[in-house]
């Protein structure tokens, strides 16, 4: 999503708790893959066609600016075991909202979300909204 100014760029990035990641599954032959130690699957959404599988990674938004000296370097604004999405900027740029779930105990359930507040330039997350799930 463009920033009102069209300076930046907000976006949802999956990566692991190291940080973004390349495929590394794709460099490697098929022996070498199953070769591999066993992958534990604990949660109810553990994969998604052409992203793979989701288990220690998560959805976090970066902005990237496309004009100036940081231009094309992604700075990472949410961190933690949560994912988010739908990252729109408010008119004056200086906020970006996102749809995320932080409940330890809806995790797995994608489709029940908060609607978080982040200042564009860095800080923390404040919720908006209080989602009752039953």
């Amino acid at each position: 999503m463009w920033s009102p100014d069209s300076r930046t760029i907000a976006c949802v990035v999956h990566v692991s708790a190291e940080g973004p990641e390349e495929d590394q599954g794709r460099k490697k032959t098929p022996i070498q893959r199953f070769s591999e130690d066993v992958l534990v699957i604990d949660r109810l959404e553990y994969n998604l066609d052409t992203t793979g599988y989701l288990v220690g990674k998560h959805w976090h938004l970066f902005t990237i600016p496309v004009v100036g000296p940081d231009r094309g370097k992604f700075q990472q604004l949410t961190f933690g075991d949560y994912n988010y999405s739908s990252p729109p900027w408010s008119p004056d740029g200086l906020y970006i909202a996102l749809a995320g779930n932080r409940t330890p105990e809806r995790l797995d359930l994608a489709l029940v979300n908060d609607i978080w507040v982040i200042p564009a330039k860095e800080g923390e997350t404040h919720r908006l909204t209080r989602d009752i799930f039953i």
